[in-house]
């Protein structure tokens, strides 16, 4: 395994373990300020959206062709995402006894995350799939994946730079692209940057710079579409991106690198995170529904990786026959 293989691997962990204690720690209302660690922690979701953009930039710029197999490519998304989704979604659906059956319909259509597209949607996943909206606009930007790779030898840094202030006006009218923005921005830069060396010490001002911006934002213009739709989505996502540069810079190193590849516990996470992902909400909302906090977090943290395991075996086997009734 390379360092950068490495690096990626160990994003991956950190944003799914970022995400987990993001929605753990509002339970945990004893700590100070949990909800704006909270908040911080959510970083995990634009690292995850940044993350697989930079897989697919990077892929693209080391293909000889420009063939896309666009078919091949969707059909191996949807089995990727939608699918285990699907098994997780009707699953929650059954241990309720069917107590949220239309927001279960609504997650079966990938149509969940469309409010964090538009103000007009009025429809989630419920109160045990609400996070599931991830799901829809990571499939979105895999919907325009196979654009980028047309059009990424032609794009100037410029034309980003207005689509980002295209972006961030269309939030006052209620439409929110910025996380599809990050996906092709992180394309792009992949891309782009195949061959260059990274500026360590200007991603780490970029990080405190962010930081900073987040915490003036929130002072001044908390609740307000600047902040809640601008502010807080763009500073996160610098963020995010500062903690992938800075991690897969660290990794380079000989002596972290060992140690990191021995690590089971990596291992496990990064095989099974959109599992880890897709169980964490709904099991939180389940256990400490029914449950006092400290039995809650025990159950959490040993029922979490079994399912995990259960709803990867499953993906296999049911991916493996659609895989099948394709090919015939």
């Amino acid at each position: 395994m390379t360092e950068k293989n490495m690096g990626i691997k160990i994003c991956r962990v950190f944003a799914t373990i970022s995400i987990v204690l993001c929605h753990l720690i509002v339970k945990m209302e004893f700590i100070p300020y949990f909800s704006a660690i909270s908040q911080l922690l959510s970083v995990g979701v634009p690292m995850f959206i940044i993350i697989s953009g930079f897989l697919y930039g990077r892929k693209a710029a080391e293909e000889a062709s420009h063939s896309t197999g666009v078919k091949h490519f969707y059909f191996g998304r949807f089995l990727r995402v939608s699918i285990p989704c699907y098994i997780w979604s009707v699953f929650i659906f059954i241990i309720t006894i069917g107590k949220e059956p239309i927001n279960t319909i609504i997650v079966l259509l990938n149509l969940q995350g469309l409010p964090w597209l538009c103000d007009c949607f009025g429809i989630d996943g419920g109160n045990y799939l609400a996070h599931t909206w991830f799901v829809t606009i990571i499939l979105i930007c895999y919907l325009f994946t196979p654009v980028l790779r047309r059009i990424v030898d032609r794009v100037k840094i410029y034309q980003l730079i207005i689509a980002l202030i295209v972006c961030c006006l269309l939030c006052f009218v209620g439409v929110h692209l910025l996380l599809v923005f990050l996906y092709a921005f992180s394309y792009y830069f992949a891309y782009k940057k195949k061959n260059n060396k990274i500026n360590i010490k200007l991603i780490f001002t970029l990080f405190i710079f962010a930081v900073v911006i987040r915490l003036i934002g929130k002072y001044y213009f908390d609740n307000s579409v600047i902040y809640d739709s601008i502010i807080s989505i763009v500073t996160l996502s610098v963020i995010a991106f500062s903690i992938i540069i800075l991690i897969c810079y660290l990794t380079k190193f000989t002596l972290i690198f060992s140690l990191l590849k021995k690590s089971k516990f990596i291992e496990f996470v990064d095989n099974h995170s959109y599992s880890i992902y897709l169980i964490h909400y709904s099991l939180i909302s389940l256990l400490f529904y029914h449950f006092n906090f400290w039995i809650a977090i025990f159950a959490f943290f040993i029922i979490t990786p079994v399912l995990a395991v259960g709803l990867d075996y499953l993906v296999r086997i049911l991916n493996s026959k659609l895989c099948s009734f394709k090919s015939f």
